[in-house]
């Protein structure tokens, strides 16, 4: 009988020299013997030689990979435990490496924990573990309540990598809502599904630092909010704590009846938006989430599968907010110029407010939901965004313009529609700008767009637009008074205007008693 090793031998292979040396570095601080090779052949040449107790290979390397190399030191080495490195942590090829029989991973970047315990727990229980499959979530939690199925099946006595890899897929999941152009305020109820399943939750919210000095304002929540996401400066004190330890953690009921409009009347816990492994961030916000009364109190899975949720939904959350920040600075720039343009002419002023202010109205009228709504009153504000290249005296021409001038004013709409054509976020908006001079009889431009052809919106916005343009002066033609303009729109209907939009147009002028030609807007 052979005599065991007092210092396990560890085989670190990776094509990059620099992770070697730095996993050597960090293993043999650990008292174990490492061997670190570049060459993962020069490995497979030493490995009946040395007979390693571990191997801890990158996953992607050029001419063998890591799953290769291991397949081969099995083959010589049946009993050597293997961990894979990867930066191309997908759940896909994690769970191809599980399958093959690979004991653990870690993902790049990795921390010097992580390695420590990882190997720590391989080198510890040497012995191979039997392979009768297991679900990869436990089906209950640690008091006893049910666990949602995952699907996944892997080897017996394999929880710990059952919680990582279910941990993994969610912030995969999470992170996936990058691609689809998620707003800010939907990204919670998109992730409610994936909470729900991993923790067994019914409602969240998101929480951000308030516009004062002190408290938090809702963001987002999944319940009914009874407009608490107007107000500012909620005193949580509870989740200020947890936004500054970096921790997830239990949350007493009582310290946050502000909110509680917002949850169910269960257990409550949060945590931080705050990258895992990064310092803490008050100013990240932080994601509370309940269960409904009588459920089980959040156990420390709970709460590490939670801290692993908010930690990939603050990552998608800034991301998407600095999106929008970037957005709405560049409409407040083009705006700006709208204005500018507006101030140079007597006949233009504040025509876009009166513009917005009448097709938001218009728009509650017909129906409109509300990222339709958040689109009109975009879209109104940069209607006529083209017409600052329109030179001062072909606006002040009291005359009849010259087919060159004629031209170059309708030219406006096709301008705004390029200076939009940057910002994907406003994707929706250049089609109201581009086609709100088209008319109902494809009399208009810039595309004779005629009927159903027309998008919607943008026929909304051909109405308040006209009849704000014929209540105001213009060089070549004094005001119209409200009733003369009404009776002008209505004898377009059909013919320039969408003819159902005239009739709802009608009877918002009649119940707001808005007049378009005192500047005045009384909302």
């Amino acid at each position: 009988m052979s005599t065991p090793r007092i210092q396990p031998l560890v085989f670190v292979v990776d094509d990059e020299e620099q992770i070697c040396s730095l996993l050597q570095r960090i293993l043999a601080r650990e008292g174990y013997d490492v061997r670190a090779f570049s060459d993962p052949q020069r490995a497979l040449n030493e490995l009946s030689t040395l007979k390693p107790d571990l191997i801890v290979t990158d996953l992607m390397m050029p001419v063998i990979s890591g799953l290769e190399l291991l397949e081969r030191a099995r083959a010589a080495l049946p009993t050597v435990r293997a961990v894979v490195i990867t930066g191309y942590a997908s759940i896909d090829n994690v769970v191809d490496a599980l399958r093959s029989g690979v004991d653990d991973f870690v993902t790049k970047p990795f921390s010097v924990a992580e390695i420590r315990a990882v190997t720590a727990r391989l080198l510890d229980t040497r012995e191979r573990t039997d392979t009768t499959p297991i679900d990869l979530a436990p089906t209950t939690t640690e008091t006893g309540s049910p666990r949602p199925s995952s699907g996944i099946r892997l080897p017996d006595g394999a929880d710990p990598l059952a919680h990582r890899l279910t941990e993994m897929s969610l912030t995969e999941r999470i992170h996936g809502f990058l691609a689809e152009r998620v707003g800010s305020r939907d990204l919670l109820a998109r992730c409610a599904e994936l909470l729900r399943g991993a923790l067994g939750i019914t409602h969240s919210a998101i929480l951000v630092p308030g516009r004062r000095e002190a408290g938090f304002r809702v963001h987002a929540g999944t319940a009914p909010a009874a407009d608490l996401d107007t107000r500012d400066g909620i005193e949580l004190g509870m989740l200020a704590l947890v936004a500054a330890s970096g921790a997830p953690a239990d949350v007493d009921r009582a310290t946050v009846t502000e909110i509680d409009a917002l949850l169910d009347l269960g257990p409550l816990a949060a945590a931080p938006l705050t990258p895992r492994g990064g310092l803490p961030d008050r100013a990240g916000g932080v994601l509370v989430v309940s269960r409904p009364a009588g459920a089980p109190r959040f156990d420390p899975l709970d709460l590490r599968r939670l801290g692993v949720a908010a930690a990939a939904l603050g990552d998608v959350f800034r991301a998407v907010r600095a999106a929008e920040d970037a957005v709405e600075a560049y409409i407040d720039s083009l705006s700006a110029i709208v204005t500018a343009t507006e101030s140079r002419s007597p006949w233009f002023n504040r025509h876009s407010e009166r513009v917005r202010s009448l097709s938001i109205d218009l728009g509650e009228r017909v129906g409109l939901a509300p990222p339709d709504l958040e689109i009109v009153n975009t879209a109104a504000q940069l209607l006529d965004l083209g017409r600052f290249q329109i030179p001062d005296d072909v606006l002040a021409n009291p005359g009849r313009l010259s087919d060159a001038d004629w031209r170059l004013l309708r030219e406006h709409v096709l301008v705004g529609d390029t200076l939009l054509r940057p910002v994907g976020h406003l994707r929706h908006v250049k089609p109201v700008v581009r086609h709100h001079h088209e008319n109902w009889d494809g009399s208009g431009y810039p595309d004779g767009l005629r009927g159903q052809e027309i998008p919607y919106l943008a026929a909304l916005v051909r109405v308040t637009d006209a009849y704000c343009a014929l209540t105001e002066p213009r060089a070549w033609r004094p005001a119209l008074g409200p009733a003369a303009a009404i009776r002008k729109v209505r004898e377009m209907a059909g013919r320039h205007f969408h003819p159902d939009l005239v009739t709802a147009f009608v009877d918002v002028l009649s119940d707001t008693g808005k007049d378009a030609t005192t500047g005045e807007i009384t909302r």
